[in-house]
This record gives C-alpha cells, structure tokens and sequence, in this order.
C-alpha cells in the first residue's frame, strides 16, 4: 500500500508539563517537524508503524538558567526516523535525556550538534527489535570556559541489530569535554553489530577532551570494535595552509571543517545545514 502523508496527533498538558506527538501509521513526513521546546519540557513522540519522519529539535534558550528537557521516541516496526538535534551557544546551562526505542526492522539516523555553554547530555538507544538500526553522529564544541559532557549508550536487547557511533569533540580556550561512547550486545543477540568511534580535537594548551570507548558484550557471535584518538591539529598541516595565504584562524577553521563535513554533510535540508555550519564556525 503506498503512504500517504496523514495528520500528526499533538496534545500539551500544562499540568504535567508534557508534549505528546503521534505520527499515525503510514506517515510519510517529507520536510523535517520543527519542534519548540520551553522551559523543563518532556516530550513523548510515538511513529507508528510503516512510517518514515523527520524531525529537528533546536534549543537556544538563554532566558532561563537552566534548561531541562526529557525527550522520549519511540519508533515502531518498519518504520524510519531521521532526527537532528542543535543545542546553540545562547543555550546558556542544558541538561538533556534522549530515550529512543527501537522496534523489529526500525531505523534511525540521528545528528546532534552540542555548542551551549554548559552542557550534560544523555543520549540512549535501545534496539528493542530485530533488524533495527541506530547511526548516532554528534558534533561538540566548547570553548571559553565552557564544560561538556555528553554520554552516547546503544543497547541491543534484539539479535541482527545494528548500532555505529561516529562522535567528535573540540575544545578550544579553556574548554572542556567529556566524551563517553557505551555500547552493550547482551546476551543471546547473535549476529549484532556495534561500532564507534570517539575523536577529540584540542586547540589550546588549556583545553581537554576526554573520550572513554566502551564495549560491554554478552555474547559470541557479533561483530563489534571501537577506536578512539586524542590529539591537536598537525603541525604540517597548518603551515602547508598558511603557505598558501590562509591566516592561522583560517587554516584551522579549514582542518576542523574537513573533520565535521562527513557528519554535517549528511543533513539534506539547506537551512538546517546552514545552521549547523553557522553554529560551529561561530564556535571555532
């Protein structure tokens, strides 16, 4: 049967202080969902089955001290969501937990930006069904004396699923970051794949990254690995650049984007591409 696109189902509870999204089965979302998301939000979103989303969450929030938001997805069986997440500089203090939970054949392609001030952030996928898929992409930056620390965990509780992190933090001035990948094949999940890997990029002598790969497997017959590295920007490289006329913020700028761009340039929509892109270089 061919889909159509249907209406989504919303509802607010001010007493509660909960958004509650519904994507009905069959949905076909083509342009991605803007959500607005204010003060200490929880948001519960169910895409029912044979559906294929796009949703993009951005928090710049300055007016408040701090920002707390629970997001909770649920993705149901055949069905795809594509999500992009961008926590801007004006977010000035964010604390945020994504839950999303995978069904049989369920996919999810997610792209987080984080470039707040201050930041924790818990981001968990559970690959609930067989067949389900998570590629989990995040981009972190601080600076000044910003802190960030951000947790990445995919569970396979299901046997030929398929979980793969690609992460990367820059901390530049007196930044700080905290990268931490956890990923869990457990037991009797035969024929599951896990990967990730975790790259730090520091800037200044002050700056630190800190990435901490985590395998954590229960059972034989999987494929998994992880890889992580730590360094500052190659001395070759910038001399190469600033050889050719580039000013040092400029071959840096370059050396940097060239390590992003395989993560943003997965973004197909024009103006949220250019957000990212106006957010990162704003930070670096």
């Amino acid at each position: 049967m061919e889909r159509q696109q249907k209406s989504i189902v919303e509802n607010y509870s001010e007493k509660r202080d909960i958004h509650n999204i519904i994507f009905k089965e069959n949905s076909l979302i083509n342009e991605f969902k803007h959500i607005d998301v204010k003060e200490k939000n929880t948001i519960k979103i169910k895409i029912e089955r044979n559906s294929e989303v796009n949703i993009f969450l951005s928090l710049s929030k300055k007016e408040y001290e701090e920002n707390f938001l629970f997001l909770d997805i649920e993705v149901f069986e055949n069905s795809k969501l594509n999500y992009i997440l961008l926590v801007n500089e004006n977010a000035v203090n964010q604390n945020t937990h994504h839950q999303f939970s995978l069904h049989k054949n369920a996919k999810l392609n997610m792209i987080n930006g984080f470039f707040s001030k201050e930041l924790k952030s818990i981001v968990s996928v559970d690959l609930n069904g067989e067949g389900s898929e998570v590629l989990l992409n995040s981009v972190v930056i601080s600076s000044d004396k910003s802190n960030q620390s951000i947790d990445s965990k995919i569970t396979h509780y299901a046997p030929n699923s398929y979980g793969d992190m690609y992460n990367i933090a820059i901390a530049k001035d007196q930044g700080k970051v905290t990268l931490n990948g956890i990923e869990k094949i457990k037991k009797g999940n035969f024929q599951a794949n896990s990967f990730q890997t975790l790259k730090g990029i520091i800037l200044s002598d002050k700056a630190t990254v800190e990435v901490n790969p985590i395998l954590l497997i229960d059972e034989y017959d999987v494929k998994a690995g992880h890889g992580a590295t730590i360094g500052k920007i190659e001395e070759e490289q910038m001399y190469y650049l600033q050889s050719r006329g580039l000013t040092k913020l400029e071959a840096e700028k370059m050396i940097i984007n060239s390590y992003i761009n395989p993560i943003v340039d997965k973004i197909n929509d024009e103006d949220i591409h250019k957000d990212f892109e106006r957010a990162i270089n704003k930070k670096i």
